[in-house]
C-alpha cells in the first residue's frame, strides 16, 4: 500500500523524538525543506524522510508567509513546499502554521493527531497511543492542554467502539 505523502515542520519531528515514537511517521512519505532539516539535524531520524531544497518559487513564497502571516521559516518553507508540490498533509505543532495552512487548503495534523492515525493503523496499541500522549504532555517540549490529552483519548475509545 502507497504510504501518504506529507511535508512537515521541525515540531513534530522534535516532539516525536522526545517521547521515543519517533518511528511512527514511518506511516507516510515524509518531505521537508532543508529549512527544517538543519532544526532537526540533531535527532537521528530512524525513517526514511526526504530533504528537499525549495526552488527560487517556493523560497519566495516562503518569504510572503513570513512577512504576510509572521510564522518562522521552518514552518513558511515546509507549506511553499507542500503547496507547491501538491502534497495535502502538513505535519505541524504550531497554532499559527495550521491556520496558515489551511488557508491553503493543506491539510495541518500534530503530533497528537499523526499518533492517533498510528493507532488506527495498528502501529501502536491503545495502552501505548495513550501512554504516548500522556508523555507529550508530561515529558516533551510541546505546550499541549489536558483538555487536548482527554480529547485524543476519547477519540480513541470512540474509535474502539467502531471496529
Amino acid at each position: 500500500m502507497a504510504r501518504t505523502k506529507a511535508a512537515s515542520d521541525a515540531g513534530p519531528i522534535i516532539h516525536l523524538n522526545e517521547i521515543g515514537c519517533l518511528d511512527v511517521l514511518k506511516l507516510f512519505d515524509v518531505v521537508i525543506p532543508l529549512e527544517v532539516e538543519s532544526e532537526v539535524q540533531n535527532i537521528e531520524i530512524v525513517f526514511q524522510v526526504k530533504t528537499q531544497r525549495l526552488t527560487k518559487k517556493e523560497k519566495n513564497r516562503a518569504a510572503m508567509l513570513i512577512r504576510k502571516y509572521g510564522i518562522d521559516l521552518g514552518e513558511s518553507a515546509a507549506i511553499a513546499l507542500a503547496e507547491h508540490s501538491g502534497i495535502k498533509l502538513f505535519f505541524t505543532d504550531d497554532l499559527d502554521a495550521r491556520l496558515v495552512a489551511k488557508q491553503f487548503n493543506l491539510e495541518p495534523h500534530g503530533s497528537v493527531g499523526i499518533l492517533l492515525r498510528a493507532f488506527r493503523e495498528g502501529l501502536l496499541t491503545r495502552k501505548n497511543v495513550e501512554k504516548k500522549i500522556e508523555e507529550l504532555e508530561a515529558a516533551s517540549s510541546l505546550f499541549i492542554t489536558h483538555d487536548l490529552v482527554r480529547k485524543a483519548i476519547r477519540e480513541i475509545e470512540r474509535y474502539e467502539k467502531l471496529e
